[in-house]
């Protein structure tokens, strides 16, 4: 049930496609191999029996070498074959990240409730909802991979601190672009409409219109105008009067109005408190994803004022053992 669709097309491609699973060509080759060694057999058994003695030699050479070796270990004798079966299997247990499923109290199932409500529950009531790690090739509960939906972000942490910091500050940073490109949707509708151009941007690709892109033009006598000033698409040269002329390309439509500054303006200090916020808010989730995992740091010490000549390790672990009973795994300088 908890099996993954890849693993799944892979067992089922095992055993029908060569190309995937080698090994089906082996067993084929063998099995035509035992049935022409039975033949000979059989054959040989109704011409009666002939003494060869190089090729028993040869036989028994082969034999020999066909034999299942012992293992390493000193273990049982065997002659297994690697399976892409149970490849699949160590790769789901024991590489993927798992974790331990709790049996729910009373016996309790969502299974009667209304399918809305279990959908409900699914998506928007787990944030809470606490996840243990569990050890690779966890054997002793039953365990279930994470699930990279609806995985709480509050147990990102199970990965490392700076993982789940990296997707709580994913998620921020999307609502907050979000939110200002909300804000910016009247500056969208002024530059899509005839107000700013008359063709209302009809020529423009989809993903840029609502941008300032300026489809209203016209080349323009600019006696002063040099080619430097100008990308080669906005400048040309012409004749007029027998005379070799400067033409630069102008836009026709009107610029930004008072209400666009105030929009931008208006973003611009909406994503400035929003990026003050993101920064107390990445704080509380560093403290809680901290304290929902035990690491090493949390049973560490730093000093930070020490003497300026104790530069030993040894002589600190000594001090802290013999003044404070400590143990001390790990001391450094």
């Amino acid at each position: 049930k908890d099996m993954t669709y890849s693993r799944r097309i892979a067992l089922s491609l095992m055993k029908t496609k060569k190309w995937y699973n080698p090994q089906l060509v082996d067993e084929k080759d063998t099995s035509e191999d035992d049935d022409a060694e039975m033949a000979t057999v059989v054959e040989d058994q109704q011409n009666g029996p002939t003494v060869d003695h190089t090729t028993a030699t040869n036989k028994n050479k082969a034999s020999a070498l066909q034999q299942p070796k012992e293992s390493r270990t000193g273990g049982a004798v065997t002659n297994e074959k690697p399976s892409l079966e149970k490849a699949w299997g160590y790769f789901e247990h024991v590489t993927l990240p798992r974790y331990v499923v709790r049996s729910k109290q009373n016996g309790t199932t969502d299974q009667k409730k209304n399918i809305f409500v279990r959908m409900y529950r699914k998506c928007f009531c787990k944030a809470n909802k606490e996840l243990d790690r569990a050890e690779p090739g966890e054997t002793g509960f039953p365990t279930s991979l994470y699930s990279p939906i609806f995985t709480p972000l509050k147990q990102m942490g199970d990965f490392g601190l700076g993982v789940g910091l990296y997707f709580s500050t994913l998620r921020s940073l999307m609502i907050l672009v979000f939110c200002a490109g909300i804000i910016n949707i009247p500056n969208f509708m002024y530059f899509v409409s005839s107000d700013y151009t008359e063709n209302e941007q009809s020529n423009v690709p989809t993903l840029k219109r609502g941008s300032a892109i300026c489809t209203d033009s016209e080349f323009v006598y600019c006696p002063d105008c040099q080619s430097d000033d100008f990308p080669s698409n906005r400048i040309a040269t012409a004749i007029m009067d027998d005379m070799n002329v400067t033409l630069a390309l102008r836009n026709n439509c009107d610029g930004p109005t008072l209400q666009q500054g105030l929009i931008n303006y208006a973003c611009l200090i909406f994503m400035m408190i929003g990026i003050v916020l993101l920064n107390r808010y990445q704080k509380r989730m560093e403290v809680a994803m901290d304290e929902d995992e035990q690491t090493a740091q949390d049973y560490s010490i730093v000093i930070e004022n020490p003497p300026p000549d104790a530069v030993s390790p040894q002589e600190w672990k000594e001090y802290f053992q013999s003044s404070f009973n400590a143990d001390v795994t790990v001391c450094t300088v």
